[in-house]
């Protein structure tokens, strides 16, 4: 009986040892996702990133959420302020705190509206190389991703590479996915992707559900198989807010702690539909708590 007794205790604390482990092991990893909706086009109202009084809105907004709550990584995209010349603030240069570095999509087309900007705490993170390309749309405009691959800086074994995207609508007939295969593949130094930690952050469209993300051609191939948030209603205001395109998405076992909208009371950053000030497609930011092994 006391042998028995003995092992049982022995299988508890071993279980308990593994469980330990495995919750060290994991790494907890905090994201904003936002598409700002720079854009001059008067079918858009102008835009709302665009416009400086409402931008400062959008600002505070993300300003308020890294204050509140542990962010490591922003995504933006449609960040630009001047379709003619591709100018924009870059969201390091807007927000105080931590030391925040942003990398983005600096080469711009004639009129191009998106740009994808990635900004992350390099308190916590170290950033071992990036890299910004395009998808191609039907309509030979582009969407944009800009990635980077990081460490952890109290971890070097911890890596992950994030990546912030606008994906092309899934009517879009060519992505120019052996593209981005050959960029990520570069980025990590390696061609065997399905031990790569990916986080993909934006603004997705309809690839923003689990069977859509995973049934691109290409995409489980490269990375195995997806977990998506599953956060709605953040697109657009000319829809009263219906849609769930913008999202988070981990592969390789990675989990999903929680996932909201970062709320506002101000009728300025989520325009109502019909409202004076109203974009036609502006969005609602996200907020997501995730981890990776």
């Amino acid at each position: 009986m006391k042998k028995f007794i003995v092992n049982k205790i022995a299988v508890v604390l071993i279980n308990f040892i593994f469980i330990s482990f495995n919750v060290l092991a994991n790494t907890d990893i905090g994201v904003i996702q936002y598409n700002v909706k720079g854009d001059t086009r008067s079918s858009h109202s102008g835009g709302v990133w665009t416009k400086p009084n409402l931008r400062d809105k959008q600002r505070q907004l993300i300003q308020d959420k890294v204050d509140s709550n542990d962010v490591d990584f922003i995504a933006l995209e449609q960040a630009v302020t001047d379709t003619t010349s591709g100018a924009n603030p870059l969201l390091n240069t807007l927000l105080l705190g931590k030391k925040w570095i942003t990398i983005s999509n600096s080469e711009h087309f004639s009129n191009d509206f998106d740009e994808a900007q990635l900004t992350y705490d390099s308190d916590k993170w170290t950033l071992i190389s990036s890299h910004s390309d395009f998808w191609i749309k039907s309509d030979a405009e582009v969407r944009p991703y800009t990635m980077g691959y990081f460490h952890l800086k109290s971890d070097a074994s911890v890596k992950v590479l994030v990546v912030a995207l606008h994906f092309p609508h899934l009517s879009t007939p060519a992505w120019n996915l052996e593209s981005f295969r050959d960029n990520v593949s570069k980025l990590v130094g390696s061609s065997d992707l399905s031990n790569v930690n990916v986080i993909l952050i934006g603004d997705m469209n309809e690839a923003s559900t689990e069977d859509n993300i995973n049934n691109l051609a290409g995409f489980s191939e490269m990375f195995g198989k997806f977990s998506i948030t599953k956060i709605a209603k953040t697109c657009c205001s000319n829809s009263d807010y219906v849609y769930n395109f913008d999202q988070v998405a981990v592969n390789n076992g990675g989990d999903f702690m929680s996932s909201e909208i970062i709320n506002s009371s101000d009728p300025d950053i989520y325009i109502p539909k019909g409202a004076p000030t109203e974009s036609a497609e502006s969005h609602k930011a996200i907020y997501v708590q995730l981890t990776v092994n």
